[in-house]
């Protein structure tokens, strides 16, 4: 359910009707499944990289010509951030 929801661009009314579960089940699972991830896989497997690092991620996609990646990065990191503050899930 959750995958098929991470997955595809469908709505929720769409998978509970194709998976033929209560309406709210596909909401509440993938909250759920969603929250535990980002409390317990996240800190561990995600992490934004220091400074001197980030430099190098940043020097790296200058010299393949893409000189913007530090502001993308930067404004990734701040959305996610603002995510994780304000537990805003999917």
């Amino acid at each position: 359910m959750l995958l098929w929801r991470l997955a595809t661009p469908t709505e929720f009314r769409s998978i509970w009707h194709l998976l033929g579960v209560a309406r709210n089940t596909v909401c509440v699972v993938t909250q759920q499944v969603c929250k535990a991830i980002k409390e317990t896989m996240m800190p561990r497997f995600i992490q934004w990289p220091k400074k001197e690092a980030l430099q190098v991620v940043v020097d790296g996609f200058e010299t393949r010509g893409l000189p913007q990646c530090f502001i993308f990065l930067s404004y990734i990191q701040k959305v996610t951030e603002w995510c994780l503050a304000s537990d805003v899930m999917m």
